[in-house]
C-alpha cells in the first residue's frame, strides 16, 4: 500500500438562515509531518555528533587534571587531542552554517584516494580517551597492503567516529 497521509479537517457554517452553506476544507499535512521528521531527526544526529567530541574532551581535560599534567609527553598528547576535537567541533558547526546548501541538495563531497587505514586510526584516536574511561579497549588490525579506498576522509572518518561510539555505548550498557 501507500504511505498514511495526515489531513486537517475544518468545517465552519458561511452565511446564516436560507443561504447559509457549510464550508469543508481540507489540508494535506502529509510532506509539513515528513519535514518535522527530518529536522527532528537531524537534532538528534547534530547532537550526537556534538556529544562525541565533548565527551572526549571531558575525559581528557579530567585525565590531565588527575595527574596527567606532570607527565610531559602524556599532557602534550592530550592536548593535541583536544586541538583535533574542537578541530571537529569547529567543522560541525561550519556545516551547520552551510544548512542551507545541504538542503538544496548541493552537498560537496570531496573524493580522494584514501588509506582505510588512517580513516580507521583517526576514529580511534579520537574515542581512545573515551574507550579507556568506559574500560573498553580499543584495537586495530589490517591486512598487508590494504588498497587505497576511494572516499570523502572526513566524512568517512565521522561515520566510523558515530560507528565506535555508538559500539563503546552499547558496551558500557
Amino acid at each position: 500500500g501507500h504511505p498514511p497521509r495526515f489531513l486537517r479537517a475544518a468545517v465552519s457554517r458561511v452565511g446564516s438562515g436560507d443561504t447559509s452553506q457549510t464550508l469543508l476544507l481540507l489540508q494535506d499535512l502529509t510532506e509539513l509531518r515528513r519535514l518535522e521528521t527530518v529536522r527532528r531527526d537531524f537534532v538528534a544526529n547534530v547532537s550526537h555528533e556534538l556529544r562525541t567530541p565533548i565527551a572526549a574532551i571531558k575525559a581528557m581535560a579530567e585525565t590531565l587534571q588527575a595527574g596527567a599534567l606532570d607527565d610531559p609527553d602524556t599532557a602534550r598528547d592530550f592536548v593535541g587531542r583536544i586541538e583535533q576535537e574542537i578541530d571537529g567541533l569547529h567543522r560541525l558547526v561550519e556545516e551547520l552554517l552551510e544548512l542551507t546548501r545541504l538542503e538544496s541538495g548541493r552537498v560537496e563531497i570531496v573524493l580522494a584516494p584514501t588509506p582505510p587505514a588512517a580513516l580507521v586510526d583517526g576514529a580511534v584516536r579520537r574515542l581512545a580517551p573515551l574507550a579507556e574511561r568506559a574500560g573498553v579497549t580499543l584495537r586495530t588490525e589490517y591486512p598487508p597492503d590494504l588498497p587505497l579506498a576511494l572516499a570523502d576522509r572526513e566524512r568517512m572518518e565521522q561515520v566510523l567516529v558515530n560507528l565506535i561510539d555508538n559500539a563503546i555505548d552499547a558496551m558500557r550498557a
